[in-house]
């Protein structure tokens, strides 16, 4: 199907097709038909394009399978072509979440293939929930080297929890995804925040008020690792628009760092367990305040003020930024051990 679809785009000229396995689909104008003799009936132009190569190769398909419409259902998510959202069907919902809470409430064990069944539930709905990635990394890390489906997986309190997280939010959400959210380009954000770390200090500023925020790293860790402070000093900066900025909803958060696995982590929403905790409390807030983010990775060398700040040297900020303001900050506790909401 790959080929078939490479074909339809580089030979038959058909604009913006998708294929998800053997499913093909994607948008066309609406005055744009062309009669297709096999069906009767006038059909989308990329589509009729498409059903005709199909012909050509002796691909068959059947009439009551080729649909067109404002709002279709797409591999299970209904999609709206006039308002740009794409959503979960409300039963489907309800069936992942009562599956989600026998999961992680049902006295019964369960096998390798149950928990791979559930993963794979619960990706599909990260097409419209994707700030719930997190959910899945201990998920993942717990049957990661298994191979016996038949074979039973204990779960754990770390694992109930990121569930039951992920439920929540499934229940408390409207599901409905604006699609023109989720591309956008650095020069509309609404705030930019350049955040740096080390080992003794962590470090962010705000170049569009001129402030700068500085906090010595959290006692107490056993192991310091200058990733986890990169990811907490990114975690912090996001706590600090959310809840001083108080920003209107869809806001667009730009934030630079110079750690690229900090960059990863912010941006697939995918990490070792460790660092799991930072990405859940950086969801719920996007989540929460409808926050629009971006992670993006600026070299060293210009990112000068946001490590003069994490390494406490104000004297060189002076001489680089005449006039910024610096005050501390507090870490969010919740990375650090606290329990969850």
């Amino acid at each position: 199907m790959s080929l078939v679809s490479w074909i339809a785009k580089k030979e038959r000229n058909v604009d913006f097709l998708a294929t998800y396995s053997d499913d093909s689909f994607g948008p066309a104008l609406a005055y744009d038909f062309t009669w297709y003799q096999p069906y009767n009936k006038f059909l989308p132009s990329n589509q009729a394009k498409i059903l005709k190569l199909w012909d050509e190769i002796n691909l068959p398909h059947k009439e009551k399978k080729q649909v067109f419409g404002t709002t279709l259902t797409i591999i299970g998510i209904e999609v709206d072509a006039d308002n740009l959202t794409m959503t979960m069907p409300h039963q489907s919902l309800l069936d992942l979440t009562a599956a989600i809470h026998d999961f992680i409430t049902s006295h019964r064990k369960f096998t390798l293939k149950e928990w791979q069944r559930l993963a794979g539930w619960i990706n599909w709905c990260l097409n419209v929930f994707p700030l719930l990635r997190p959910a899945l990394n201990n998920f993942y890390a717990k049957i990661s080297g298994k191979c016996a489906p038949n074979r039973y997986v204990r779960i754990n309190n770390t694992i109930c929890s990121d569930l039951t997280w992920a439920a929540h939010h499934l229940e408390q959400d409207s599901g409905i995804r604006l699609i023109h959210q989720i591309c956008w380009d650095i020069s509309s954000a609404d705030f930019t925040v350049y955040c740096d770390a080390c080992l003794e200090g962590m470090g962010f500023w705000l170049p569009d008020k001129c402030i700068g925020f500085y906090s010595p790293v959290p006692d107490g860790l056993t192991d310091k690792q200058i990733f986890y402070f990169e990811a907490l000093c990114v975690l912090s900066a996001i706590h600090h628009i959310s809840d001083v900025h108080q920003p209107p909803q869809f806001s667009r958060l730009l934030i630079y760092t110079d750690n690229d696995n900090t960059v990863a982590i912010f941006n697939t929403l995918q990490c070792l367990p460790r660092y799991n905790d930072i990405l859940i409390s950086a969801a719920d807030n996007l989540i929460k305040k409808n926050i629009n983010l971006r992670i993006l990775h600026i070299p060293g060398e210009l990112n000068y003020v946001a490590d003069a700040i994490s390494r406490k040297k104000f004297n060189i900020i002076q001489q680089h930024v005449p006039g910024l303001t610096i005050s501390t900050f507090s870490p969010p506790h919740l990375p650090l051990g606290a329990a969850r909401k």
